[in-house]
């Protein structure tokens, strides 16, 4: 950010919260107080696309420009909001059962066919290996042994494997999600809800892949 005095200020990675003042020694040369230097690269059209930072007893670091689609915290943001959908279906399949059981309509026992209850019960599968993949390497980091990584390789194998599965199943849900609006079954809230989960599951794809997580 220009200061508009021949100055800038620069916001660092990863949060921002630290910023740094710097002023222009030479083209796209900038000094700081503390004894850092910052420089720019360009690519062929004058765009800036990386940032180096040195000096002092500091060692030389490189940061890339990202692209939208890369941003840490939007990816943040992504991976919680998917990790609540999921979680939610396991209280949402709860409160569904506990309704059919007080109402115990036959009406709407026949209004349930057999492909709706395997396309929530596909969706429960899915929650659950995305609820339960960070369990092994959560265990590892409270009760296992640090000083052996094979301990961390192995919980992680496990984690994603779990992802892994998850993401194979999950590409059934758009599906089921189309067959059920086409169907009708279920009240509206709860296929929109399905295809909420559906969403998540299909996005979940290239979420793992950009991290490198799908790689067993």
């Amino acid at each position: 950010m220009s200061n508009g005095d021949g100055t800038l200020t620069l916001r660092l990675p990863p949060l921002g919260h630290k910023s740094l003042r710097v002023v222009e020694v030479e083209p796209l040369l900038f000094r700081a107080e503390e004894g850092f230097y910052v420089t720019f690269s360009e690519d062929g059209k004058g765009n800036i696309i990386r940032m180096f930072m040195s000096g002092s007893s500091k060692d030389p670091t490189a940061f890339d420009r990202l692209r939208w689609y890369e941003s840490g915290m939007r990816h943040a943001g992504l991976g919680m909001a998917g990790v609540l959908v999921f979680v939610s279906l396991p209280l949402v399949s709860a409160t569904r059962f506990i309704r059919r059981r007080w109402r115990r309509a036959q009406a709407e026992r026949q209004r349930v066919s057999g492909k709706s209850r395997l396309a929530w019960r596909m969706a429960m599968l899915v929650s659950t290996l995305v609820v339960l993949a960070p369990v092994p390497v959560l265990a590892w980091m409270l009760v296992g042994d640090h000083s052996r990584p094979s301990q961390f390789k192995a919980a992680f194998h496990v984690s994603s494997s779990c992802l892994l599965l998850a993401s194979l199943l999950g590409l059934t849900l758009p599906i089921f999600s189309y067959a059920l609006w086409i169907r009708g079954d279920w009240s509206r809230v709860e296929r929109t809800y399905y295809s909420i989960v559906a969403l998540a599951a299909l996005l979940m794809i290239p979420f793992l892949y950009h991290w490198n997580l799908l790689r067993v």
